[in-house]
């Protein structure tokens, strides 16, 4: 027999069994998946892979019956090619501008003009109006135009019209006059005719008439008694109209004087201070470069200047010398040995426009010494332009100062600082009398170096582009051509024609040569970047943009070093193409890949890598082509034979109406039929292609082109050879796609669809697309070439690809019915004899297959493979490897703050679920990391799943996490119990302010935070390294809020005038209430488990009250 406290022994024991039995079946019940569960999870994924996208049938036909071949590829020509198709387009454009400058020139010479309608007099579009008007020309006349009358003739117009029919996709051509009047074509309507607008303030006008590169220094004299008629206001209005006059080859400083000066955007630290707003406090002692970013800093600071204290000129002079010597100073030290101080000296505009309402309080002697001996110290270079405001006679001091002739005052200067210079050049002396008058004075500061014999505005570049900018009208990123108009020697206005970047370089964004194999990008010779895989494509820009160096892309210090050489030998060769070899210039370097993985996520690897540049001839352009070294070839599609059932639908349905469509809210489909896409990456010429209309008899062309592979249309719409084959070998798909929907007739399924690498895109139900539709740039092709590379790394490159399911998408909303939808995508590659590869040779993708779904769908086949999801007892959460969330109750109940960021595809574990995610982040299993959104200026932070750290670290979790592998996705199996830290309320975030709640409650600040502690504001330059700064985001390759596909949108070239429809989906969308498809949620095991469970606790709730009660 037992003893009593044998007894007693026993009984503690069970109560211990007892909990430790509950915590595991806990665990069983609501922890880690179950290997059957996870199993069944993987069957309905690829389920979806193969029944219903019919990933393995149609690999298993290319494997099988597809033809391949090897192609050579050669950076050293693909360089040379591409750099030649950039500068025909060029070239062309540079004409167009020529040909309106030709016009102008004859009218002037003939002294013929015509008067035009004003653009505010041009009827407002309507119905019946259209936004423009190409059979004629408007004028804007600005506040204080002039010789209204010398506007262009009907000559002009038939140029503009000659080179629209050229090439459409020019949008606005004009002429600027000198006094104030634009003429453009063609016509549109503006609201007002009192318009601030003039033309000879914007940046392409200025930058026209002195494309040399200027540093500017405004000097305001603030003194109290600028308070007098609101002299200030006049000020700030003509700073601010200088200030906007500016491009980003321009250098400025705004500086503020009365008793002392000041520079505006200095830092003036004192320990009271507040933190600076801006990490760089390089605005104290450096010019900034003129970028949107800085001039819009500059603005808002010359707004808050207020009135102060007596005039002294000598403080404000001296400070302007030291920003201008210092970036002189600068300049020198960058430059090459070849570069002489003179031609240094001469290299850039300078000039101080120094504005006053009084006369100095501090000796002219000493203000005139100062700019004698700060000006040789800069050879001279400086030009002063002198404004001086108000009624009155304030004394000489100002004329000679512009007039830099101080010979009288007896100033003794050592000869040795500057024994060889020229004389300064003498500026000019402006008496403004009236405030009115002062913005037109000192905002027509140009036109003294347009004038001016040393200016180096010759003949030798007639059309002057400008950088990159953000058109409002919607246009993405545009550059404006323009040239100037001399009559007698002097400028009477300048011609100009605007062109989106889209079309200009999609030579460069639609880049491909073989996913991963490499990329291409642009270079002015000043080191600046046009285009670059790492810049948002220039139709997807919606802001400002930052255009800086090659730093912010390419950190390799050998590289750089390279691309630095290369672009000096360039700007010094006076014969094109004479430096490198063959006019390329070539090297080998261990370079850093950024790869897609998970949903805004990267990868890096290095890769042996060649480096191919080349001048676009014509221009200040240098081409370049990363390669991997190894990579001297891929296997691709050959020629197929035309199957004997084949047809080829074309998706322009305005063109050609389809048979056997319906439509759905005004939009033809073709619910049995796939239609086909050519995206721009599918043409020879991509940015042709994409300015000239599609027409029926083009059509026509691609059918004859795919059917005998001869082509006999406009070389503009040529496809590549390849096309060919991919169109032919995915003309399986129907029948795939047909007998999968006979199978499984499920309106869960809302489209199907394959993109090949090399730039066609073939969906079902057919529909009409977007023109510029791109989908190699979409975020679910992405996603399936993540998976891949992820894939084959984990495997260390041996893999067999059916162990691949597919990758799913982070949910969004469907563009015409607001419900909410999924994207499961697979990337299918060439045929492999062995599958061993490596990061430097990875298999060739021949294209991704993807298929949207309803959210609902995806809940079905969740709750039928995963029976804790659907228990009564816990919830699941599905996220994807970078945290985002796929599915939870909030989004399938249409929550409005979960289906607000799934509208963006933004909605994240930390925001939807901040308790789960702050116990995933402690445990490291979710962890964070950053990327720097280099056009934005921005750090944007994410996480990303270690699936290490899943097995190793989730056991003390109060619910079970499980990567499904050869997939994605994570599931969460959350209990209803679930008990969390009360305290870590939420995670916040701001746009630019990320705040934390608690401090091991981590903030997600998905949103964009300044990353100007990496980026000097001024130089604007960046400054980073591979081994210091996080990796570069994945940039915006389409617009944000377009549909999701882009289906439905007219394929018309983007016009004005032009209207969008937007299709809703052909088939159905089962909402909440949907009760054709009930859900399958019974399961034996569920109900043991929850009865295990229940058991168990009623046991141990026993034996605990027994044992209380025992004395």
């Amino acid at each position: 027999m037992c003893s009593k406290m044998c007894r007693a022994e026993i009984k503690r024991h069970s109560f211990i069994i007892c909990v430790v039995l509950l915590v595991f079946l806990h665990n069983w019940c609501f922890g880690e998946l179950s290997f059957d569960s996870t199993e069944h999870i993987r069957q309905s994924i690829k389920h979806i892979r193969d029944d219903v996208l019919g990933v393995s049938t149609f690999q298993q036909h290319i494997n099988n019956s597809a033809n391949f071949q090897t192609v050579s590829l050669d950076s050293r020509t693909i360089v040379t090619d591409v750099a030649d198709s950039i500068s025909v387009k060029f070239r062309d454009r540079a004409d167009a501008v020529l040909r309106l400058q030709k016009e102008i020139q004859a009218g002037y010479a003939a002294k013929s003009w015509k008067p035009w309608k004003k653009c505010c007099e041009i009827p407002e579009p309507g119905p019946s109006v259209s936004k423009v008007d190409h059979g004629t020309l408007c004028s804007i006349e600005s506040l204080t135009a002039s010789k209204k009358d010398e506007t262009p003739t009907n000559n002009f117009l038939r140029a503009a019209q000659r080179n629209k029919d050229l090439h459409p996709g020019l949008k606005w051509q004009y002429f600027g006059s000198e006094f104030g009047v634009l003429t453009q074509f063609p016509a549109s309507h503006i609201s007002s005719c009192n318009t601030s607008y003039d033309n000879r303030y914007r940046p392409w006008y200025v930058q026209a008439s002195t494309p040399k590169p200027k540093d500017v220094i405004i000097a305001i004299d603030v003194s109290g008694s600028m308070i007098i008629n609101n002299r200030i206001g006049a000020a700030i209005d003509a700073a601010t109209t200088v200030l906007n006059t500016l491009s980003p080859n321009d250098r400025v400083t705004v500086i503020t004087f009365s008793e002392d000066a000041k520079a505006l955007g200095a830092v003036h630290c004192t320990k009271t201070s507040a933190q600076p707003t801006r990490s760089s406090f390089c605005f104290n002692n450096m010019m900034a470069s003129a970028t949107p970013d800085n001039i819009h800093h500059l603005v808002g600071l010359v707004k808050q200047i207020t009135p102060h204290g007596d005039t002294y000129y000598a403080t404000a002079l001296k400070l302007s010398f030291d920003f201008l010597e210092s970036a002189y100073m600068s300049d020198l030290i960058n430059s090459s040995n070849s570069l002489t101080k003179d031609k240094v000296a001469k290299s850039r505009d300078r000039v101080i426009l120094f504005l006053s309402d009084g006369v100095p309080s501090d000796s002219p002697f000493r203000i005139f010494k100062l700019i004698k001996l700060r000006n040789l110290a800069m050879r001279n270079s400086v030009v002063l332009l002198c404004y001086e405001l108000g009624k009155g006679t304030f004394g000489p001091a100002l004329k000679l100062m512009a007039s830099q002739n101080f010979t009288f005052h007896d100033l003794k200067i050592n000869s040795s600082i500057c024994g060889e210079c020229d004389p300064p050049v003498p500026g000019v002396f402006h008496k403004v009398v009236e405030t009115k008058h002062l913005r037109s004075a000192m905002g027509t500061y140009y036109s003294f170096f347009s004038q001016h014999k040393n200016n180096a505005a010759s003949t030798e570049d007639p059309v002057v582009w400008s950088v990159p900018y953000f058109d409002a009208g919607g246009l993405g990123m545009v550059m404006t051509a323009a040239s100037t108009v001399i009559i007698d020697e002097t400028l009477v206005g300048v011609v100009g024609v605007d062109l989106t970047m889209h079309e200009l370089v999609a030579d460069v964004t639609y880049f491909s040569i073989g996913a991963n194999i490499g990329y291409a990008f642009l270079l002015s010779l000043d080191g600046k970047v046009l285009m670059h895989p790492l810049l948002p494509a220039p139709s997807a820009v919606s802001d400002d943009t930052v255009i800086t160096g090659i730093e912010a892309f390419e950190r390799s210090p050998e590289v750089l070093k390279f691309l630095h050489s290369t672009l000096h030998d360039v700007s010094n060769n006076k014969v094109e193409g004479s430096g490198g070899v063959d006019g390329v210039y070539y090297g080998v370097f261990n370079m850093t890949h950024m790869l897609p993985t998970g949903h805004k996520d990267v990868i890096l690897h290095n890769v042996i890598s060649s480096l191919s540049c080349s001048l676009v001839k014509k221009t200040k352009f240098i081409l370049c082509v990363v390669m991997g070294v190894n990579v001297t070839s891929f296997t691709d599609l050959a020629p197929q034979q035309v199957p004997p059932d084949f047809t080829f639908l074309y998706h322009r349905f305005d063109l050609t109406s389809p048979s056997g469509h319906s439509v759905v809210s005004t939009q033809m489909v073709t619910p049995n039929r796939s239609s086909v896409v050519f995206a721009p990456s599918a043409f020879i010429d991509s940015g042709s292609y994409l300015e000239h209309p599609e027409s029926t008899t083009t059509i026509q062309s691609y059918q004859h082109f795919i059917l005998t592979g001869d082509y006999f249309g406009t070389p503009a719409t040529q496809l590549k050879s390849s096309i060919r084959s991919t169109v032919l070998v995915s003309w399986v798909l129907d029948k795939i796609w047909m007998q999968s929907t006979f199978n499984h007739p499920d309106k869960h399924i809302i489209w199907r669809y394959f993109a090949s690498e090399s730039g066609m895109f073939r969906i079902l139900p057919g529909v009409q697309m977007n023109k510029l539709y791109e989908p190699t740039h979409r975020p679910w092709y992405d996603l399936a070439i993540g998976l891949l590379m992820e894939e084959y790394n984990n495997h260390n490159f041996v893999f067999n690809p059916d162990d691949m399911l597919a990758a799913i998408s982070p949910p969004y909303t469907d563009a015409s019915t607001g419900n909410i939808i999924v994207t499961i995508s697979r990337a299918v590659v060439e045929p492999m004899l062995n599958h061993t590869h490596n990061m430097n040779h990875l298999p060739h993708v021949l294209g991704v297959m993807g298929a949207d779904i309803s959210l609902r769908y995806f809940e079905s086949l969740l709750f039928q493979a995963v029976p804790e999801c659907s228990s009564g007892a816990g919830y699941c959460i599905v996220i994807d490897t970078s945290g985002f969330v796929i599915y939870d109750h909030p989004l399938i109940s249409m929550e409005a703050n979960a289906v607000r960021l799934a509208r963006s595809s933004n909605y994240h574990l930390t925001h939807g679920h901040p308790h789960v995610a702050s116990m995933l982040i402690n445990k490291k299993i979710l962890v964070r990391q950053q990327c720097i959104d280099v056009a934005a200026l921005a750090f944007r932070e994410s996480y990303l799943i270690n699936r290490s750290h899943i097995t190793e670290h989730s056991g003390g979790l109060p619910f079970g996490v499980s990567h499904i592998p050869g997939s994605n996705i994570v599931i969460l199996s959350v209990p209803n119990a679930f008990e969390h830290d009360n305290e870590c309320v939420s995670h916040l975030s701001a746009a630019d302010v990320c705040v934390l709640s608690k401090t091991l409650c981590e903030s997600p600040c998905m949103e964009r935070k300044e990353a100007q502690q990496l980026y000097m504001t001024c130089l604007n330059r960046y400054n980073y390294t591979w081994d210091d700064a996080p990796p570069p985001c994945i940039p915006a390759k389409y617009k944000r809020g377009e549909n999701h596909h882009g289906k439905g949108m007219t394929s018309n070239d983007i016009e004005c005038g032009k209207q969008s429809k937007v299709s809703e989906t052909p088939y159905a969308i089962a909402g909440n209430g949907d009760t054709d498809h009930p859900i399958q949620t019974k399961h034996e095991v569920k109900y043991i488990l929850l009865f295990s469970c229940s058991f168990v606790f009623i046991l141990c709730l026993f034996f605990a009250i027994k044992r209380r009660r025992r004395p």
